[in-house]
């Protein structure tokens, strides 16, 4: 593999620690808040799994049509009701506080959006399952009615061991569309000022690599 997807080793360690704490099936319906690249290599791993039915919600246009172009489902989360775009694709479940709900049994939380995070909480199914891998900067009010009434497992994701270090090399080696998916740009490490510009610059980059010619 090249220097710029060996790169991707531990972002994509850290999007699959956090998905595999949730046995996934062909048909597991997931949603992922976030179209960055920790949203987007949770949903590079969850498709290498077999899962179909992916949904990417995010506000960014250009990482949508990425998410887009890779094969998942995106969801402009400013310009779509999201409960209501969800229950067309997945259909309903069952909520013992709101009734009927989409029926997503994975969310995952790339964004930090704290609305986004009260939703899926609101309007989790019974026994669904969240996990976090987003880093929040401030405290969040949830509402643990909903969490107790529908048995919802919320699970936090931050660290990896060195098997997950393994299969993330193994993976991103045997599946050269990850790299071309998740690079957007190899910078000689010269223009650093301007490779960490675009790196900041989320309407035009993803993965922003910085190589020398050494």
């Amino acid at each position: 593999m090249s220097f710029a997807e060996g790169a991707l080793t531990e972002p994509f360690c850290v999007s699959m620690c956090g998905v595999k704490k949730y046995p996934v099936r062909e048909n597991t319906h997931v949603v992922i808040f976030g179209a960055g690249i920790i949203g987007m290599n949770a949903a590079l791993y969850l498709s290498h799994k077999g899962v179909k039915n992916i949904t990417i919600a995010d506000i960014n246009e250009v990482r949508l049509k990425k998410a887009e172009d890779a094969g998942f489902l995106p969801l402009h989360t400013m310009k779509t009701n999201m409960i209501e775009e969800l229950t067309k694709r997945y259909g309903h479940a069952i909520s013992a506080t709101k009734g009927l709900v989409p029926d997503v049994d994975l969310w995952i939380d790339a964004a930090g959006v704290p609305s986004l995070l009260k939703e899926a909480i609101t309007y989790g199914k019974y026994t669904g399952q969240i996990t976090i891998l987003a880093v929040y900067r401030k405290d969040v009010e949830l509402c643990l009615k909903d969490v107790m009434y529908n048995s919802l497992a919320i699970r936090g994701s931050v660290m990896y061991s060195l098997s997950d270090v393994s299969e993330a090399i193994s993976l991103i080696n045997a599946n050269k569309d990850i790299g071309r998916t998740m690079i957007s740009h190899e910078i000689p490490v010269e223009q650093a000022e301007e490779a960490f510009r675009i790196a900041d610059d989320a309407s035009v980059s993803m993965k922003v690599i910085m190589t020398s010619q050494e």
